[in-house]
């Protein structure tokens, strides 16, 4: 800004105003805090100061601020990537069993506790392998986290409620106790080997008694028969067959 004058009968030099000015960083923010007999509400107060100015001179005149109704705004509670750079004064408030499950936050459910639901981490499989919905809700979690603080009964303590189970052994993603490689019954498997190796060791031994013995002429009970038959009718005629029993 400059103030000059520049009519008909007057033209002035520039000469520069300094003037103060408010910027974002001169404001600030309240805590989130609940309106009681105003709103009744949950607000969060944004406020920055304002100046007069006289004889030349600023000098402080008050402040103006902005209410924020916190109740359409969401709580992220899930904890923040490593890299970011977010300002989040609810990040990693999260009541997940982080051994077996990990926080997703979920958004359009305003200014309350337990907008986020605990899915099941890579290597683990939900309980309840036939529920739509495997996860475990936020908000169901902070309540008995709640009755946990103030010496109450709860589920939260007692181990393996609100936790995943491990996948089977070679799995790196599982829905349920299945294996995801083929498990090998040894009993078995070491009953047919040694059933083969007794196998092998006696192939040797037919072997040489095939040979040994392959030419040797099998003859049937029949055949036996007709023989005797014939050497007794020739004992009859009184035919001299010991030439035959020679051969």
């Amino acid at each position: 800004y400059n103030t000059y004058t520049y009519n008909e009968s007057a033209h002035t030099e520039r000469v520069p105003d300094e003037i103060l000015s408010v910027r974002y960083e001169d404001g600030k923010w309240s805590k989130p805090y609940y309106d009681c007999g105003g709103g009744n509400i949950w607000m969060l107060t944004y406020t920055v100061p304002f100046f007069g100015y006289n004889n030349n001179t600023y000098f402080f005149k008050g402040t103006s601020g902005i209410d924020i109704d916190l109740r359409r705004v969401d709580i992220d509670q899930c904890p923040l990537p490593a890299d970011s750079t977010q300002l989040n004064i609810f990040a990693a408030s999260d009541k997940c069993k982080k051994r077996t499950t990990d926080c997703v936050p979920l958004p359009g459910l305003g200014f309350r506790r337990g907008s986020y639901k605990c899915v099941c981490r890579s290597g683990y499989y939900f309980p309840d392998t036939k529920a739509e919905r495997r996860y475990y809700n936020g908000t169901v979690i902070e309540e008995e986290y709640e009755k946990l603080m103030m010496g109450e009964k709860n589920h939260y303590s007692t181990s393996g409620i609100f936790e995943c189970l491990p996948c089977p052994e070679g799995c790196e993603s599982c829905e349920d106790d299945r294996p995801c490689v083929v498990s090998l019954n040894w009993v078995t498997r070491s009953a047919i080997l040694a059933l083969s190796c007794v196998v092998i060791c006696c192939l040797p031994i037919v072997v040489v008694f095939t040979w040994k013995y392959g030419n040797v002429k099998c003859v049937s009970k029949s055949e036996q028969l007709e023989t005797w038959f014939y050497f007794d009718r020739l004992e009859a005629n009184g035919t001299n067959y010991s030439h035959l029993q020679k051969m």
